[in-house]
C-alpha cells in the first residue's frame, strides 16, 4: 500500500466509520420533492 497505514488513501469514494460518505454527507434523508419528480415513493414494511 505504498507506506499508508490506512486503506481509505486508496479508496474511490472514502466513508468515515459509520459509513458516512462525508463529500456528499450521504445517506442523508430524501426531500419528498425529490421523490415526487422521480415518481418514487416510500413504502414501510408492514409489521
Amino acid at each position: 500500500m505504498k507506506g499508508s497505514t490506512s486503506i481509505r488513501d486508496f479508496i474511490a469514494f472514502p466513508k468515515n466509520n459509520m459509513g458516512r460518505d462525508m463529500m456528499i454527507d450521504a445517506p442523508s434523508p430524501i426531500d419528498n420533492a425529490q421523490l415526487d419528480e422521480l415518481f418514487l415513493k416510500v413504502v414501510k414494511p408492514q409489521d
